[in-house]
């Protein structure tokens, strides 16, 4: 795989290089946090490197109106974190010096003569390990691309079982080149902003049994393991933050919630309460010093339809961090909205469980809330899940576990094949989604009963 993982950064160079000539380009980015976070890499990159100011366009999705506007205006695009999936509507439009795309996702064809960088072409899983944040990495390599790219592969939630291929070669860049630091830690919201009760009650994902939405369990679970929430300073109360926290004491509550979650949970659930989280600088002051946090703030902003202050926290503008801040609070009240819906609209259609959140739920979150809804169902099928995008289009949304993507499930192809004819769309083996015309959801549910058990036969 060193061979693969050489051959891919010299691709990125060449793409360097052919973007280089581009006299109009305009970067073409993802709403979620990794496709903000590459289309940020791109555009400080054509600053860094060439001297260029390069706007970010954030969209849901590359259609042909939007490739007939960009080409009617004369511009060279590139896209990040998707492209990979449509080359047969963009070379209509664009020829191999027009254009180029930084992805991951499943190639459409292994042939095309648009200049890409793809994991897929050199052997790599675009589903773990690379994201379109580590590519583009690799076309703009500096310190300040080093950590959005560690932002985006964590938003792309790379980094559940440690970063492979592509993204450790990334990884360790970070850490010998520019003082990225690895620590074990606690993966919750908050730690420098929310009060210790809070961080622990409001924490969603992961869930937390007994503390999460409870502040009053939160407090007496904070009592019980005698770590202090509230200090006295100078005669005035103040309370205390994770970060507060002196190294042994967040030893103690990072053990005693393992402790309390095994009461409750399997061994699997209670490990994602804790892991590999990194760090820009040795003593982290805010969210933007914490990958994770960064990444939490990002896909909020993505989602919640604040992309460009997503673009604006990547690039470091004054109040973007408090602006995405609110935000978050905003995307925290949908995604609880979307989890209560859920819980009454999900159902088992055999061969896959199947979550009805048209006109309940945003396209936006959709597949936010159909994972969180699968941990708690059993994990040997998938989850397909509807809404309704700004178009009136039925969104389509699957997700899968390990499990079943072992027994051979595969989103990706699942949701090109069954919406072929009256929808478009793609992704990865545990994550996909889809676009299809009002008035076939029935048939493409009937498509993908039938597919999932082709996939399955043993």
């Amino acid at each position: 795989m060193l061979e693969n993982a050489s051959n891919f950064r010299k691709q990125a160079e060449k793409l360097r290089q052919r973007v280089s000539e581009f006299e109009n380009p305009l970067i073409i980015t993802h709403y979620d946090g990794d496709g903000l976070s590459s289309g940020s890499i791109a555009s400080i990159g054509f600053e860094e490197h060439f001297g260029k100011n390069v706007q970010v366009k954030v969209v849901k999705r590359i259609d042909e109106p939007l490739l007939q506007e960009l080409k009617e205006k004369g511009l060279q695009p590139v896209f990040t974190d998707f492209g990979s999936g449509m080359l047969n509507i963009i070379e209509k439009y664009f020829s191999e010096k027009e254009a180029a795309i930084i992805d991951h996702h499943e190639l459409e064809k292994k042939e095309t003569f648009l200049m890409q960088l793809n994991c897929h072409e050199f052997g790599f899983d675009g589903g773990i390990d690379a994201t379109a944040a580590s590519s583009a990495y690799f076309v703009f390599p500096s310190k300040r691309t080093i950590k959005l790219a560690i932002v985006g592969t964590v938003a792309d939630m790379q980094d559940q079982k440690g970063f492979q291929g592509i993204n450790a070669e990334m990884l360790k860049d970070a850490k010998e080149k520019y003082g990225v630091t690895v620590k074990t830690d606690l993966k919750l919201f908050g730690k420098y902003t929310r009060p210790l009760v809070n961080f622990l009650s409001y924490s969603n994902d992961p869930y937390l049994p007994k503390l999460s939405g409870s502040d009053r369990g939160s407090a007496l679970f904070l009592i019980k393991n005698e770590i202090a929430f509230e200090k006295n300073e100078g005669g005035e109360e103040k309370i205390i933050h994770y970060a507060d926290l002196n190294p042994e004491t967040k030893k103690r509550l990072q053990n005693a919630l393992i402790e309390h979650g095994l009461k409750f949970q399997p061994q699997e659930k209670v490990n994602a309460i804790i892991g590999d989280c990194y760090f820009f600088e040795e003593i982290a002051k805010n969210e933007l010093d914490d990958a994770y946090e960064f990444s939490t703030l990002l896909n909020a902003c993505g989602r919640n339809g604040r992309p460009e202050v997503g673009i604006a926290l990547c690039k470091g503008e004054n109040g973007a961090l408090e602006e995405a801040r609110n935000v978050y609070s905003i995307h925290r009240s949908n995604i609880r909205r979307g989890l209560a819906v859920a819980r009454s609209k999900t159902n088992d259609f055999g061969p896959f469980y199947f979550l009805d959140g048209r006109n309940a739920i945003m396209d936006t979150i959709i597949g936010t809330v159909a994972g969180s809804i699968l941990t708690s169902l059993p994990k040997d099928k998938p989850i397909i899940a509807y809404s309704i995008d700004e178009n009136g289009k039925t969104k389509v949304s699957g997700r899968c576990s390990k499990t079943a993507a072992e027994k051979g499930v595969n989103l990706a192809a699942l949701m090109k094949e069954a919406s072929r004819g009256f929808g478009e769309g793609g992704g990865h083996q545990q994550a996909a989604g889809c676009t299809i015309e009002k008035g076939h959801e029935e048939e493409f549910l009937k498509n993908a009963k039938e597919i999932i058990k082709k996939q399955t036969i043993a």
